[in-house]
């Protein structure tokens, strides 16, 4: 099954009910079991584009398709966003069952998949804790139990880990690695951090200044799990470079046509 982007364009009414471009003939192939990280400059549309693969917002032009789908079978995509939007008043374990709850899920076999992901995501023994018990880490694996609990085709992550502190955005970028390892899931993921998404993804999609436009894409040729190794860090060290020096010359474009403007 392959997560398919066709011809994608986005425009928003401004406040005087002008058109604003936003993204801009997007085109993009997210294979099976593909780790796709969107990166760019502010601006310049990835949660956008995210929220229209989800189904969020409806593009102006454009398709975003599965291909290579079983017959009879609806594919299942889950969001996981900066903000967990955990239920305050439900535990770790019931917040986890809501989308298995909506679905009607069966009780009995509920319980077993909520108790695999809980264990799976390391919070075994946290099971009846609320949100306000946990640290930041710990409410975002909830957050990404939850979505992989209904076991989607594909997994959405819009900036996941940027209100954490460094060291926890450390810890779960590791952790992150591991679990995708043993899930193998088709993910696509927004992040303003370079290191981050050269850590994480097999392919690194670069985003021009808005409107956005797919400029780059670079494939991390480096086993995910040897990357922090270093005999690769000159490797890691210039793919990060090509992307820093691809978000500041776009940043210094948008700055100079906004200082040319006023």
């Amino acid at each position: 099954m392959k997560l398919v982007i066709e011809h994608i364009n986005k425009e928003f009414k401004n406040a005087q009910g002008k058109a604003l471009s936003v993204l801009q003939e997007i085109n993009l192939t997210i294979n099976k079991e593909e780790f796709v990280a969107l990166v760019g400059p502010s601006g310049c549309g990835k949660s956008t584009l995210l929220n229209l693969t989800a189904g969020l917002l409806e593009p102006t032009s454009g398709t975003i398709k599965f291909t290579e789908v079983e017959s009879n079978r609806q594919p299942r995509m889950s969001i996981v966003f900066q903000e967990t939007g955990l239920f305050p008043w439900r535990s770790v374990e019931e917040n986890i069952a809501f989308g298995l709850e909506a679905e009607g899920f069966p009780g009995e076999k509920r319980k077993k998949r909520i108790a695999h992901y809980i264990e799976l995501v390391g919070l075994k023994g946290f099971e009846k804790s609320f949100p306000h018990q946990l640290s930041g880490g710990m409410r975002q694996r909830v957050g990404i139990a939850r979505a992989l609990a209904v076991e989607p085709d594909v997994l959405l992550m819009d900036e996941p880990f940027s209100a954490l502190d460094a060291q926890t955005r450390t810890i779960m970028q590791e952790e992150l690695v591991t679990l995708w390892e043993k899930t193998r899931l088709t993910t696509l993921y927004v992040t303003h951090n370079i290191q981050e998404a050269v850590m994480l993804a097999d392919r690194v999609v670069l985003l021009s200044r808005r409107p956005g436009k797919v400029s780059k894409i670079l494939e991390i040729n480096i086993p995910r799990s040897d990357r922090d190794k270093t005999e690769y860090a000159e490797e890691i060290a210039e793919y990060i470079r090509i992307i820093w020096e691809h978000i500041s010359n776009d940043a210094r474009a948008a700055l100079m046509e906004v200082n040319a403007n006023e």
